[in-house]
């Protein structure tokens, strides 16, 4: 399991080496397209070969309606083939990305609706040459194709119930969850994972996941350890007597499969699957990420930006980077998209970035601890289902399992009042936290690449009763 992830994390590593990184410009915010700058590259470098990215290629926008015609026409288009000459890239595929439901053109949005455009640079050179030129032709370059990746800690969800491990309900009284008016009834929760499955422990609003399209044609297969559907059992789980084991069991669940079978994401599908949440087929209002990357991807955040436009809540695990040996490079290094909140220069009022405690109250020894954490919860020895349906505690553990409680509880303050915006939704669960629900980790020094920031706890622990009363 260990091995997988590792490749993610050299992955990670290798591209911030090499420089293909991109970031926002600071004047991104006030422009309604993204406006990047890439650090400066000399060549492209070639990844290691059991790591499946290549650095040859890169992602842009293509600012037209994202609909298939006007994806397929693109390949004809002389206009974008001229200008692929001159930068000397060749087009390798166009992808029409799923519209918001209220801007089905995509004229309002920096992702969404419009085309997902994928290039391979024909010769090393400077990516601002490339830039530049397909700048011209209505084109924005937005980086390479960042590895995502289920969270490590969390992965090993059991294929069939254990009888070795009977349900404990800490987590749910841990978060004053029980016994709640709301359930969360007519809001939907969209899980981005490895895949769900539709068992009868929740419902659905569809029997089958919606599939990215960048996934391959085989990745329709349900990842074998059930990840997605042990994240989804805590954001609506009921047992086979009716009693409710997630937060806000009367919410439907919208299954996006946006990892293949091996657990392995990259930003395309997670791109893609964020902007299909929001769409006028799924309408969810709560997008559920327990996964993560290593790469700042501007992708990601303008998706996210396009979801809270939409009037969705993002819900981000914080990552599970510590568990690494505290002198590794990857240790406690910061976990995207969750490491995006509380970044005042992108102001991403939508998302909120959820890290873990355990059974002590304490902050998860794997959790990963950095600034960007709102709130926290459970997140070790939680009751959910494996992807049979059967009801058991994950012993593994993770804060892919502490974010669904989140998720849940922005389900609930949602049915009790629709008409609140995703910003004023983050401001009830993070202004209730309990402060003294969380011991934080102690601080290392500042001499390691990621130190542990004593202000992982964020606000606090999530309490669950108390943002139903802060509700208006």
């Amino acid at each position: 399991m260990k091995t997988v992830f590792r490749r993610w994390f050299v992955a990670g590593l290798i591209l911030g080496i090499s420089g293909l990184i991109a970031v926002v410009n600071s004047q991104a915010q006030t422009e309604k397209s993204l406006r990047l700058v890439w650090q400066p590259l000399e060549s492209f470098k070639t990844l290691t070969p059991d790591i499946d990215y290549s650095a040859h290629e890169v992602l842009a926008i293509y600012n037209v309606a994202g609909t298939p015609e006007n994806a397929q026409s693109l390949f004809g288009n002389k206009k974008l083939a001229q200008a692929a000459k001159k930068a000397k890239v060749t087009l390798v595929s166009s992808i029409p990305i799923p519209a918001r439901a209220s801007d089905p053109i995509g004229k309002n949005s920096q992702v969404c609706g419009k085309i997902l455009l994928r290039f391979r640079l024909n010769q090393a050179g400077n990516i601002s040459d490339t830039i530049a030129v397909l700048d011209q032709a209505g084109v924005s370059i937005i980086g390479g194709d960042a590895l995502y990746g289920v969270a490590p800690q969390g992965y090993g969800l059991p294929n069939q119930t254990s009888t070795e491990y009977q349900p404990d309900f800490w987590g749910l009284e841990a978060v004053q969850a029980q016994n709640l008016e709301q359930t969360g009834k007519g809001v939907r929760v969209a899980v981005l994972d490895t895949g769900v499955m539709n068992i009868a422990a929740f419902s659905s609003v569809a029997p089958k996941n919606y599939v990215a399209g960048v996934l391959n044609a085989d990745d329709d297969f349900i990842h074998g350890y059930g990840h997605g559907t042990g994240v989804a059992g805590i954001v609506a789980g009921r047992d086979s007597s009716g009693n409710a084991v997630g937060v806000a069991p009367d919410s439907s669940i919208v299954p996006v499969k946006v990892c293949d079978k091996t657990g392995h994401c990259r930003d395309s599908s997670v791109v893609m699957g964020i902007c299909y949440a929001v769409s006028k087929a799924a309408q969810a209002k709560v997008l559920n990420l327990s996964l993560g990357s290593f790469i700042n991807s501007p992708l990601a955040e303008g998706a996210i930006r396009d979801a809270g436009l939409e009037g969705a809540v993002v819900v981000a695990s914080a990552g599970n980077t510590r568990e690494f040996p505290a002198g590794h490079l990857d240790f406690n290094r910061t976990i995207f998209p969750a490491a995006f909140s509380q970044d005042t220069r992108l102001n991403l009022e939508n998302l909120i970035s959820v890290g873990a405690i355990d059974q002590k109250m304490q902050y998860a020894k794997f959790a990963t601890a950095h600034k960007s954490v709102d709130v926290v919860a459970p997140g070790v020895s939680v009751a959910t289902f494996d992807r049979m349906g059967g009801l058991f505690t994950n012993t593994s553990g993770g804060t892919s399992y502490a974010a669904p409680f989140v998720s849940g509880t922005a389900a609930i303050i949602f049915a009790k009042n629709g008409t609140l915006q995703p910003r004023e939704v983050k401001k009830i669960i993070v202004s209730t936290a309990n402060a003294s629900g969380c011991s934080a980790p102690n601080p290392l020094p500042a001499s390691l690449i990621f130190p542990t920031d004593p202000n992982a706890c964020g606000q606090g622990l999530l309490d669950v009763s108390s943002a139903l009363t802060a509700t208006p």
